[in-house]
């Protein structure tokens, strides 16, 4: 089981109206007013602190790998927020984040980060924003929120209960932001993306998101993996787009790049659909807390009415 809320910053730019920034360039620069607001040893580096597990920056924005894990090893732990999308306003910009699990509660400080970053500056041009209003999902709508982190959340997944597709389903999805799928240590190029591979990168992410700051799910991911390669892929139009971000913690640029475009699945999608109607707020694949893999969906009745 996981909750989570969603949230719609509205920031007021000042001075002319710009293009506002990246998300990886809103999430570097939120990062590091996070550290400085939560941090109470003053420390240039978290390397050696001494009470990293009761760090408030650690448990939002870096946090602990976990001692143990059903699924191996982690190399990176992903964080318990993600950062859905920057969109352009008339008045500045809107932030869309989410929030999950034990970091719904820290939902002051994240907000009082936020405002910090948008004082600080942001991007090469240290482009100012101040916040205007902020707004929640609820029921499906987006309403004033009161920022109590006493809410109920905006959405829960699971526990769930998977019975045996009778009926195979269709689906169009969108894939809005570079998709980086990864698998035998490389990442999916457009060539060898499939559905099968992109449903069971959904299954690990949200199983593990759950697993880390929530209740497992109790899937059994054998079946899950047998049903998923079940599904077709029987149109596609993909393409690679090439990003990169510039790290200013670890002074190095990092891609970014990945797999965009719209993709038709075919098959028995039943199963997965709880996790496609959770996943639009928590994407697929790598760097997914600061906006890749965002995806959309679009329903498909029948399979002549589908065009790509």
């Amino acid at each position: 089981m996981l909750e989570l809320s969603v949230y719609r910053l509205h920031l007021r730019g000042s001075g002319a109206v710009a293009t506002p920034p990246p998300l990886a360039i809103w999430r570097s620069a939120w990062g590091a007013a996070l550290r400085q607001m939560a941090c109470v040893t003053g420390a240039k580096q978290c390397t050696g602190c001494p009470v990293p597990a009761s760090c408030n920056y650690r448990r939002i924005f870096d946090p602990l790998p976990p001692p143990a894990h059903a699924l191996g090893s982690l190399s990176a732990v992903p964080p318990p927020y993600v950062l859905n999308e920057v969109s352009a306003t008339a008045s500045g910009c809107c932030l869309e984040f989410v929030l999950m699990g034990p970091a719904q509660e820290q939902i002051g400080l994240v907000l009082a980060s936020l405002a910090k970053t948008g004082r600080n500056g942001v991007g090469k041009a240290r482009l100012m924003y101040a916040p205007d209003r902020l707004m929640r999902l609820e029921q499906g709508r987006w309403c004033p929120d009161s920022s109590v982190p006493t809410q109920a959340p905006s959405l829960c997944l699971g526990p769930l209960t998977v019975a045996a597709p009778r009926e195979r389903g269709e689906l169009v999805i969108e894939l809005q932001s570079p998709l980086r799928l990864q698998e035998g240590g490389q990442i999916l190029r457009p060539d060898r993306f499939t559905a099968s591979r992109w449903l069971i990168g959904l299954v690990r992410r949200l199983g593990l998101l759950c697993d880390l700051y929530g209740k497992p799910l109790g899937l059994d991911f054998a079946q899950m993996t047998a049903w998923s390669r079940e599904v077709t892929m029987p149109e596609a139009e993909l393409r690679w787009m090439h990003e990169t971000r510039w790290s200013s913690r670890q002074g190095q640029c990092h891609p970014t790049s990945g797999i965009v475009g719209r993709f038709r699945m075919s098959g028995p999608l039943a199963p997965f659909e709880k996790l496609l109607q959770i996943g639009v707020h928590l994407h697929v694949g790598k760097q997914a807390a600061f906006g890749n893999g965002r995806y959309r969906v679009a329903a498909v009745t029948t399979a002549d009415s589908a065009s790509l």
